[in-house]
């Protein structure tokens, strides 16, 4: 089924769109007044008229006003029999007249004709209502007469509406003349209908019997409307909203139910005038009248809201366009006062725009550039650049800080950084396209020099790796003759000297030890930059592993427990020197421990930038609850041979073990760095790689050295 159109209301300054349908609170009020008479009927109440017999002899015999008073409680069926069916009948009038503002307003014949339908439907009650007050004179007997034209004008009522909604349903409104003539029509052919049907009525001697109290129908010819109500809002207005669907339509459709709950009062109920049934059917017949007066009613609100609404958008976009245009007069303000060059060119080549900033990085006037090409600006042998620039747009392929050369009027070359934009036609053809240049030769000539200072820095630093290599490779064999002749002295002329020389040349042997500590380590730490690295994907956890098993048994000695909140991931990296990162890390932390409970932690973080969704490199940690380092010593921790405590304090060592652990680490184009509490412990924090795959597995913890 179709959307149906929508109703515009305004609710705190927005204006909102609705279903043309009534409100479903109004709906269950028309539902709920429909079943309620026969609710209360269940529970006791009779909504039947008493009927006064007058006794004319009694009626000398008592006094005036008495008199007068039985003669209205007598009348007093036929006093709400009026009210009710007047008020029907006024309703109708109403429902006719706002039909008519509608079609005045909106233009649209199917409400007039509908509404002067419901009016001859109207002018059918008030017959029977006059008939029924002995205002209009009959041939026929009156007790035939006034069920009859009960019956009669619930059968127009019934017909005249499937006729008003058929005339659209089987011509199409498109076919109908859209003005008065055509309601005219259609209201003069609906009242000739009812005068017709009056003329008969009032004229005709024999009218058909319509009442049979003992009956089981005790109406019989009010089940003919009750038949067609019950087709009509189960085929034909069901059909008819569904093609012009609208408040009023709806209505229509919604009026079938009052509609049929009054035949089924009347046709199965009512055994005489003025009974419970009979002033039930009468109410709910206000009802079913009253239904479309609100669908009506509800339709001119929303015409009135719609009209509003198209008010409130037409200033809407006055306003919008004035912000437009504000805003057209504000980038123009800001492309002429860019430093940056802004250009809009054809397809061609040929100059449309040129900003100040142009005029100042290329040296060309808007006067000069305007309806000229823009190949002047481009060197030589970068005439074709443009045009591959141009087909990379054509393809939806983004052409965003590219960088190239240009030709400034004095001939002057310069880099410039260029971003286009495509314009479309609306046709979805690329017509142009604006440029965006900014000058960055000063950046250019900046990072050539910052290039040429890095292959320097790279020569200086592979001179001093060599130098680094070779003096420690040259140094060991002299060192090595120091140290045996050394110890040769002691062991073959040492009786002859005297305790002081002999303590003099243990230092010397011992010396000797210490400097090719030093040489050894100064060997190795040149060697880092001179190899390669062998990068692959390696499981950091069995490589913790094999690192704690060979510190097994130091560990053990010097009682520290290692844990490992959750297992390693699996990372791009070279195995053995990240073997060695955690094997000089762990070792140090070992070492500069002298808590009763010493503990190790290995584990790593995810970071999350602030600025994006993207995760940040794996920071890796070793953490100790040993001695801590003081703040004044973390900037030279990673210095050479820089040792915070005494040679063969805390098991002593060359002082290399960190700065080659920078080294490896910063081989993997990762950092490092240390935070640490003096006498609490230290944490070393480092990266390997840019990108990682996390490997998601159920954590673990080791407790021991090997025990992971």
């Amino acid at each position: 089924m179709e959307e149906p159109l929508q109703i515009i209301t305004p609710r705190a300054g927005v204006h909102q769109l609705q279903a043309a349908k009534i409100p479903n609170g109004l709906i269950g009020v028309m539902f709920l007044i429909c079943a309620l008479p026969f609710l209360l009927n269940v529970a006791g109440v009779d909504f039947g008229t008493e009927k006064t017999a007058v006794s004319w002899s009694d009626m000398e015999s008592i006094a005036s006003n008495e008199r007068t008073d039985r003669m209205f409680y007598s009348l007093a069926g036929s006093f709400t029999h009026t009210v009710l069916e007047w008020s029907a009948f006024m309703i109708a009038i109403f429902t006719a007249l706002l039909a008519f503002l509608h079609f005045h307003i909106k233009g649209d014949v199917t409400t007039p004709i509908l509404g002067v339908a419901l009016l001859c439907a109207g002018a059918m009650d008030a017959f029977h209502t006059l008939a029924a007050d002995r205002l209009i004179e009959s041939v026929a007997d009156n007790r035939n007469f006034i069920p009859f034209t009960w019956a009669i004008s619930r059968m127009f009522n019934a017909l005249i509406l499937m006729v008003g909604v058929s005339i659209f349903l089987l011509k199409g409104l498109q076919r109908l003349n859209r003005g008065m003539r055509s309601v005219l029509l259609m209201s003069g052919f609906f009242g000739v209908m009812a005068y017709v049907i009056i003329h008969y009525c009032a004229n005709s001697a024999a009218l058909p019997q319509t009442m049979y109290p003992d009956s089981l129908i005790t109406r019989p010819y009010d089940v003919i409307p009750l038949i067609v109500y019950v087709v009509a809002g189960l085929t034909v207005f069901p059909w008819f909203y569904h093609h012009r669907p609208g408040l009023f339509t709806h209505a229509l459709l919604l009026g079938m139910v009052p509609q049929v709950a009054v035949q089924l009062h009347m046709a199965f109920g009512s055994t005489s005038l003025f009974d419970n049934h009979f002033n039930i059917a009468h109410f709910l017949k206000i009802i079913a009248y009253l239904v479309p007066f609100a669908g009506l009613a509800l339709e001119y609100v929303r015409t009135y809201q719609q009209e509003a609404f198209a008010v409130a958008n037409l200033q809407k976009e006055k306003h919008q366009r004035e912000k437009v245009e504000e805003g057209h007069r504000g980038l123009a303000a800001i492309v002429e006062s860019s430093d940056d060059a802004i250009i809009s060119q054809r397809l061609d080549g040929m100059v449309q725009s040129w900003n100040a900033g142009a005029e100042r990085i290329f040296g060309y006037s808007a006067e000069e550039m305007l309806g000229s090409t823009i190949f002047k600006i481009l060197p030589p042998e970068r005439q074709g650049e443009e045009t591959l620039l141009i087909k990379r747009l054509q393809m939806n392929q983004s052409v965003s800080h590219f960088e190239t050369e240009r030709v400034r009027k004095d001939q002057q070359r310069i880099f410039v950084s260029v971003t286009l934009s495509p314009i479309w036609h609306k046709t979805g053809k690329l017509i142009g396209y604006s440029k965006i240049a900014r000058d960055i030769t000063e950046r250019k000539r900046a990072e050539q020099a910052l290039e040429e200072q890095n292959i320097a820095l790279s020569r200086s630093n592979q001179e001093l790796d060599d130098f680094a290599y070779i003096a420690s490779h040259d140094l060991r064999e002299p060192l090595r003759g120091i140290h045996n002749y050394s110890k040769i002295l002691m062991e073959d002329y040492g009786h002859q000297l005297d305790k002081e020389a002999q303590a003099k040349c243990t230092t010397m042997v011992m010396l000797t030890v210490r400097l090719e500590e030093l040489i050894n380590s100064l060997h190795s730490f040149s060697r880092l930059g001179r190899t390669d690295l062998a990068v692959r994907e390696t499981d950091l956890q069995p490589i913790v592993k094999d690192v704690l098993a060979n510190l097994g048994i130091e560990l053990k000695e010097r009682g520290v427990t290692v844990r490992i909140p959750h297992p390693l991931p699996t990372v791009i990296c070279d195995h053995t020197r990240v073997g060695e990162i955690f094997r000089n890390l762990i070792t140090n932390a070992m070492k500069y421990n002298d808590k009763m409970e010493k503990w190790i932690e290995i584990g790593y973080i995810q970071g999350i930038d602030d600025l994006s969704t993207s995760p940040l490199p794996l920071v890796f940690y070793v953490r100790d609850n040993g001695i801590g380092i003081r703040e004044k010593h973390l900037s030279s921790i990673f210095k050479i041979f820089k040792r915070l405590h005494g040679r063969d304090k805390f098991g002593g060592g060359a002082g290399a073990g960190l700065t080659m652990t920078k080294k490896m680490v910063e081989r993997h184009g990762g950092q490092i760095r240390v935070e640490s509490t003096f006498r609490e412990g230290t944490t070393f924090y480092f990266t390997l790689e840019k990108e990682h795959r996390n490997q998601e597995t159920p954590c673990v913890s080791v407790a021991g050295p090997v025990n992971s």
